[in-house]
């Protein structure tokens, strides 16, 4: 009985074998497929922005930074963030930004980072570099 098992598989896969890709004779065998593109690696500090990030804006803009409609608005699309310098984003993101206060769209407060027991210069310039990372409107 066991030597009718190894008869079996021995045919099915001389079958196979002369079966070969199903392409048929005469076609060109297709080249493999390029391997899947890899993400360049987060520097250092990207990887520290991402963190302050998902700790203080994911709630409002998310984890993405495309925005929670209506609290805050896409970080990835935002010419407001490819058109400020790192410095003018770094006071931005001390002070926040008011409901009624001037280039506000979403009429919500933005709050300041400044303050937060966990929250320093470091973390903000991290934080800006996140910000340039995923900001595609430039």
């Amino acid at each position: 009985m066991r030597w009718h098992r190894s008869l079996a598989w021995l045919g099915t896969t001389a079958l196979l074998a002369a079966c070969g890709d199903g392409a048929g004779e005469g076609s060109a065998a297709r080249p493999a497929a390029p391997p899947p593109a890899v993400p360049p690696a987060l520097t250092a500090d990207q990887s520290h922005g991402q963190q302050v990030f998902r700790a203080h804006c994911i709630s409002c803009h998310s984890v993405d930074g495309r925005g929670l409609a209506p609290l805050g608005v896409d970080l990835t699309a935002s010419r407001f963030v490819a058109e400020r310098s790192d410095p003018e984003l770094q006071g931005f993101l001390r002070r926040g930004r008011a409901p009624g206060e001037e280039g506000n769209r979403t009429g919500r407060q933005m709050p300041g980072l400044a303050g937060l027991p966990d929250v320093g210069d470091p973390e903000i310039a991290a934080l800006v570099s996140h910000l340039r990372r995923i900001n595609r409107s430039s």
